[in-house]
């Protein structure tokens, strides 16, 4: 059996006004913390070459990633959580870096 017409109706406005209030609680962007931003290109740039830093990291006595991956690394501007330590403390021990807040963008 059909529903009646005000019944339909009825529905349609409920539906309405449920989506009307879940429109209404969007995240006030303004609130929300942002995530920092990191300046790895320039990191994996200091170093010099993407074969040089695959010879830097073979030095220290680790299987390096392949020349491509590096070269991706410059791409993305993004090392990998498995590398980015090992990164941080050559560059660091190189001078390269003072500390490592000299990464974040906008510092």
């Amino acid at each position: 059996m059909l529903a009646p017409a005000s019944v339909f109706r009825t529905n349609c406005l409920l539906r309405g006004l449920r989506i009307g209030l879940l429109a209404s609680r969007s995240i006030d962007e303004t609130r929300m913390p942002k995530r920092p931003s990191w300046k790895y290109l320039e990191l994996v740039t200091a170093f010099g070459g993407d074969q040089q830093v695959v010879d830097i990291i073979r030095a220290e006595g680790f299987d390096p990633p392949a020349l491509t991956t590096v070269t991706a690394w410059r791409t993305r501007n993004s090392i990998p959580s498995r590398w980015a330590p090992l990164i941080i403390d050559l560059a660091l021990r190189r001078g390269l870096l003072d500390h490592v807040s000299q990464l974040r963008k906008g510092a």
